[in-house]
This record gives structure tokens, C-alpha cells and sequence, in this order.
């Protein structure tokens, strides 16, 4: 049996196995557009890379196969406030803690995940990633089955490690509702969902055997993995200060 080809970009983990070069990525939470150009640079896939920060926007490179937009996936189709963080990884529509949150703020145009696709003719997304700093709990409460439905795998960060997000309850709501569509839910963060994949047997083939070598022995392998790395790289410290 092939086991899933599974790699880990930008801390987001999804199977490199299911995409080529004829796939369509969109990646919602941009930033800078690294997601989108390495997954490009590895299957040559077509990518949608979506951002709301327009300083961001700005210098994500676009090509003939990497397509950028500047708006909000949000649960409506109207103008929302954008909080600028004082870590650019950090903006978000959702209100932020004071410890984030600089002083300016910028209107910008929200759309549906429904109505992206709709607008782009996107009638079929293989990868789904989602880093959108705690809008992504209303954005998947507004999508449709349907839309839901046609992904191959979705790869998001749930922020239900962030208390002042609120959002540990809703999250396990849509865990069971994308179980009820059919998706097998991975996790690869031991304590909350920050390293969230999906996968949609329909669109990717991935068999009951695979999601349980990925959900049962892989994630484990990698937790230890890490974990070994970080106490290695701990004691390196430690021992470069006593000299």
C-alpha cells in the first residue's frame, strides 16, 4: 500500500499526493504568499491566494498561475473593519487584545467562500488552506454543503489555542458537522486545532487504511519527532551559554 505523500508547509500539513499540476489551491490568509508559491514551486498547481491586509497584498507575487486578491473571506459580502496587528501575522476582522492591536484599522470588501468561487468559476478546489487569524469559524458557518462538499482537502488553523477567541466549542460543532459530510478529521496540534487537516475521500480516494496510519501512527511519529528536536535544540542552547 502507497501511504499518503504527507508534508508540512507553514506549519500546515496536508498530502502532497492528491495534487498536480492540473489542481487549484486557494489560500485564504496569504500574508505574503509563500503557501501559494511553494505548492506552486512543488506540483505547479494553479493558486488563488486571497489576503486582507493590503500592505501584504502588495507584495505577494502573482503570475499566470498564482492569482492574488485583496479581500476578506468572511460569513458576508459586505465592508468589514481590518485590525492591523503589530505582528503582521496577527490581522484579523475578528477584535484583537490590546497586546496585538496598533492603532490603525482599514475598510475591506468581505466575500463568501460561496461567492469567491462563484465569482473565479471555481468549480472544484483541491486544497483548501485556511489561516485567517479567528474569522474561519463564521466563514465555514456560512459556506454551503455544496461548496464544502468539493474540496479535496482542506488544511486550516483553527485559533481555538487563543482564549480570547472563544471558539473551542464551535470548532468541535464543525468538526462533527464535516465528519457528517464526509471528511476525515486529522489534527496534528496535541492540544488544540491549530494544524487542522481535512480530507474528502470522494475527491482524493484516500482510503479508510490511510486515514488511519495517518490519524493513529503519523501524527504520533512527528508529535515525538518534534518533540526530540525541540529538547535537543533546548540542551544545544544550554550548553552554548555555559561555554
Amino acid at each position: 500500500m502507497v501511504k499518503p505523500q504527507l508534508v508540512c508547509l507553514r506549519l500546515h500539513h496536508l498530502c502532497l499526493n492528491y495534487l498536480d499540476k492540473d489542481s487549484v489551491v486557494v489560500d485564504l490568509g496569504a500574508n505574503r504568499g509563500y503557501f501559494s508559491q511553494e505548492i506552486n514551486d512543488l506540483v505547479g498547481c494553479e493558486c488563488y491566494a486571497v489576503e486582507a491586509s493590503p500592505e501584504l497584498f502588495e507584495v505577494i507575487e502573482s503570475s499566470d498561475r498564482i492569482h492574488k486578491f485583496n479581500y476578506a473571506i468572511a460569513a458576508e459580502n459586505k465592508t468589514l473593519t481590518f485590525n492591523i496587528s503589530t505582528n503582521e501575522e496577527s490581522g484579523s476582522i475578528k477584535n484583537l487584545p490590546d497586546r496585538l492591536t496598533d492603532t490603525n484599522t482599514v475598510e475591506i470588501q468581505g466575500i463568501t467562500l460561496d461567492d469567491f468561487l462563484k465569482q473565479n468559476n471555481i468549480e472544484k478546489v483541491d486544497l483548501l488552506k485556511v489561516d485567517i487569524e479567528g474569522a474561519e469559524v463564521e466563514m465555514f458557518k456560512a459556506a454551503s454543503d455544496e461548496t464544502l462538499k468539493k474540496i479535496g482537502q482542506i488544511a486550516v488553523e483553527f485559533h481555538d489555542f487563543l482564549d480570547y477567541f472563544d471558539m473551542r466549542e464551535d470548532v468541535k460543532v464543525l468538526e462533527k458537522r464535516f465528519k457528517e459530510l464526509g471528511f476525515y478529521n486529522i489534527s496534528f496540534s496535541i492540544f488544540s486545532h491549530a494544524d487542522m487537516l481535512l480530507i474528502n475521500p470522494e475527491k482524493t480516494g484516500m482510503t479508510k487504511e490511510d486515514y488511519l496510519y495517518l490519524n493513529y501512527l503519523e501524527k504520533y511519529r512527528r508529535a515525538v519527532v518534534r518533540g526530540i528536536s525541540w529538547r535537543i535544540r533546548k540542551l544545544k542552547e544550554r550548553l552554548q551559554s555555559k561555554s
